[in-house]
């Protein structure tokens, strides 16, 4: 098991197009279920793809940094985010060695879909109530 070091390394990347329309998705349909925590690394994480065109990978304490998150924080927030299916994460590198992570993004599911997705409407309904979908 690795441990993410505030020197560690990492880059990120959109496997799918996130439109601003998804936006609204995630706020509206997952935010309820992964919580405002996840939902702000997910936007950082997606703006930081214009940033690091310029400054290419960045340390996970400047992450921390900014967001004013713990390490212990923000690994939560990026384990829920990869239980919904929002991103997936791969590691270079082990050891007491710097590592790089490379964080993917996942456009969320179009809202026919998510409600579609017995797993997700569920945990929807969970934590909303039912009158309230």
């Amino acid at each position: 098991m690795s441990i993410l070091s505030n020197n560690d390394l990492y880059k990120v990347k959109t496997t799918t197009l996130v439109a601003d329309y998804d936006r609204n998705t995630i706020v509206n349909l997952y935010q309820p279920i992964v919580g405002a925590v996840a939902t702000a690394v997910y936007f950082f994480l997606l703006a930081e793809i214009e940033n690091q065109k310029i400054t290419g990978s960045t340390s996970h304490e400047q992450l921390l940094l900014h967001m004013q998150l713990s390490t212990s924080e923000f690994l939560k927030a990026r384990k829920t985010l990869e239980a919904v299916g929002l991103i997936k994460t791969y590691l270079q590198g082990s050891g007491d060695e710097v590592k790089l992570y490379e964080y993917q993004l996942f456009a969320p599911k179009t809202p026919k879909k998510f409600f579609d997705d017995i797993l997700l409407f569920g945990t929807l309904i969970h934590f909303i109530g039912e009158g309230n979908a």
